[in-house]
């Protein structure tokens, strides 16, 4: 790991921004003084000379609701709507500007020695608008309220309602507007050490591969900082890092890290049974309809590319990788620099047909990302055949009625095709829903989920609460369903073993429960065919380990992603890089956890570079091609 991570540097710091910059005034974690709107606050409480000595103190951010915050004001939701903030500051001589850094939910009002300097989302009546934090502003401040010596920034928080769900306000205050961008070792440092402390305390999935260390990965690369770092730079350090969990869940963005720069090639790559294929999404078609294979991008093979992106993938299934890897590639400008490749707006792609000819074209990479390529999918009807296709695009609960709907229409068909293809997840009410039409009515439910959460003492309520799983000793379990729970547990050999100290209880999910049967079930008996690929992911991979208890059914296509993680995300202070990882360890009935595996098929089918543009669906030919010849037998 140590080997990995010095090379890791070794190729990166060449690319480091060797900007200057000074420190933050106000640094993004700072203590600060503040009161909150249950109480009375005196009208000069913004002004240079208050006394605020009796006031309480804090670490930025400030709030409520999004497990991110430092100072946690609890007590905020439903009793008060404001919250008081003051910090001192130095100034040797006056700037010509300054810059205000701040991350806030709703509203903000903001004043220098007692005198307003800017504020955002909210009038002048105290009317606040909503926005959500997760994303820092900077506004350039005028200086003339400024005093050389002791000065004093002090701000007003405002949510847009009593009852709202959460609130944010984390400020800081800097003579210089690149600071987001080129960040000090000790900064950089900070961000590191936050990272750690955060996987170490809520990823689930950290210690899963015992050659892939992320904390030692951070903690060298931390040694080894650079004393000014670009924040493009700490962003490849952590997302190695973070491509090195099992955690498929995992992720890191940074939205705004770019900004217009022209770093993505115009179309989207995809995998075929023929081989790596360039599609334009948007119009269904291939970038070059006679040479429609990708060899090489600047003369470096594609495998290669592949290769090199993958280390930002995520450590999940090796389908999700692959899939992912060949994602990323449309970000050919962040790519370039690990394949010590020159910048430059334009690109070279090599193409070849089916008899193996090549031709190279010149392309200009634009600034926006191109839309991801995907095989094209059919709306829910009935087929030829009086087969019923049911299409079901995303795991989202507000689908469930149509679903039934389409159930409805389907019951007197020969055979049902239920395509979850591209479906990157959701909730799992849907498997709840359909898993009924499947059993006769006297049939015993069935655990088809085993999981644990994290103990971290930043959450402070049940992780899973908005999941259908549920400990043992919880008291809506029936007689019935507790013995089912109780017997799997005999044979449940999980792959990976948690400490247990730091998880929770195990927690179940169950399917055909009497609670779930509603009238508009019925038993479909006929035979069942469930296509999947890569790209079913999350609740997805849920529905397929169900699936595969289904009689009568089989799964087709290729193996889903693989993920079940309850992902939570926080910021980094310094860097304002959002991080996601996930807070539950979860396992199919078999012992298998979904990351890193997904879930499994019964007859593999690939799909062909025509199926991304619309003019075939080899897997959809297939499950016909079976459930005709399954309806022949009967």
């Amino acid at each position: 790991m140590h080997a990995a991570c010095a090379a890791a540097l070794s190729v990166i710091l060449l690319h480091a921004n060797a900007a200057q910059a000074d420190d933050f005034l106000i640094p993004l974690d700072a203590v600060w003084s503040y009161q909150t709107g249950n109480n009375d606050i005196p009208r000069d409480w913004r002004k240079r000379d208050f006394d605020d000595s009796g006031w309480e103190t804090g670490q930025a951010g400030f709030g409520y609701g999004d497990s991110d915050d430092v100072t946690v004001l609890r007590d905020m939701r439903g009793n008060y709507r404001e919250v008081y903030i003051r910090r001192e500051f130095e100034l040797s001589e006056i700037p010509e500007n300054l810059f205000l850094y701040i991350d806030f939910d709703d509203a903000f009002i903001a004043y220098l020695n007692g005198r307003e300097i800017t504020r955002s989302n909210v009038d002048i009546r105290r009317n606040v608008s909503s926005r959500e934090a997760g994303k820092t502003n900077i506004y350039r401040l005028r200086t003339r309220h400024a005093l050389p010596g002791r000065n004093v920034l002090a701000i007003v928080g405002l949510n847009s309602s009593l009852d709202s769900s959460d609130f944010s306000l984390r400020p800081a205050l800097a003579d210089s507007g690149i600071l987001l961008n080129v960040l000090s070792r000790e900064r950089a440092q900070r961000d590191i050490a936050t990272l750690i402390d955060r996987i170490k305390m809520q990823s689930s999935y950290w210690r899963v591969r015992s050659d892939r260390n992320p904390v030692a990965f951070l903690e060298q690369l931390s040694a080894q900082m650079p004393e000014r770092v670009g924040r493009k730079t700490l962003y490849r350090f952590l997302a190695r890092a973070i491509g090195s969990i099992n955690d498929s869940h995992a992720a890191i963005d940074a939205d705004d890290l770019f900004g217009d720069e022209k770093h993505y090639m115009p179309f989207s790559l995809a995998e075929s049974r023929e081989g790596i294929v360039a599609v334009n999404a948007s119009k269904k078609e291939f970038v070059d309809k006679d040479f429609p294979f990708v060899v090489a991008i600047d003369g470096i093979e594609i495998e290669t590319w592949i290769a090199a992106a993958s280390v930002y993938t995520g450590n999940g299934s090796p389908q999700i990788v692959r899939r992912r890897a060949l994602r990323q590639i449309r970000d050919l400008g962040f790519l370039r620099a690990d394949l010590k490749r020159p910048a430059s707006e334009t690109f070279e792609v090599t193409f070849s047909n089916i008899n193996d000819a090549q031709q190279t074209k010149q392309f200009s990479l634009e600034d926006r990302r191109p839309r991801t390529a995907e095989v094209v999918l059919g709306k829910s009807r009935i087929l030829d055949g009086s087969i019923g296709y049911l299409h079901i695009p995303e795991m989202d609960n507000d689908l469930i009625p149509g679903i039934h709907e389409e159930m409805d229409a389907f019951r007197a068909t020969d055979g049902l095709i239920i395509d979850v293809r591209n479906n990157g997840g959701g909730r799992l009410g849907i498997t709840q829903a359909l898993a009924p039409y499947f059993y006769p009515p006297d049939h015993s439910p069935l655990v088809v989920n085993i999981a644990a959460y994290r103990l971290a003492p930043i959450f402070d309520e049940d992780h899973l609460f908005n999941r259908p799983t549920l400990p043992l000793s919880h008291e809506d379990w029936t007689a019935e369903e507790r013995s089912v729970i109780e017997q799997a547990m005999t044979t449940f050999e999980p792959e990976w073993q948690f400490p247990e100290e730091e998880f929770s209880a195990w927690h179940y999910m169950l399917i055909n429960r009497d609670s779930d049967r509603v009238d508009t079930h019925y038993h479909y008996d006929r035979p069942v065919v469930v296509l999947s690929n890569a790209r079913s992911f999350s609740a997805t991979d849920g529905f397929l380990n169900a699936a595969h208890l289904f009689p009568n059914t089989i799964v087709m296509g290729q193996p889903s992603g693989g993920g079940s993680g309850r992902r939570r995300s926080f910021d980094l202070f310094e860097s304002n890089i959002e991080i996601s990882l996930s807070s539950m360890a979860s396992f199919r009935p078999n012992g298998k956890l979904f990351d890193g595996n997904g879930i499994e098929v019964d007859v593999e089918v690939e799909p062909a570079a025509e199926d991304f543009v619309g003019k075939g669906d080899r897997a959809l030919a297939a499950a016909l091609e079976y459930l005709n010849a399954s309806a022949d037998r009967q």
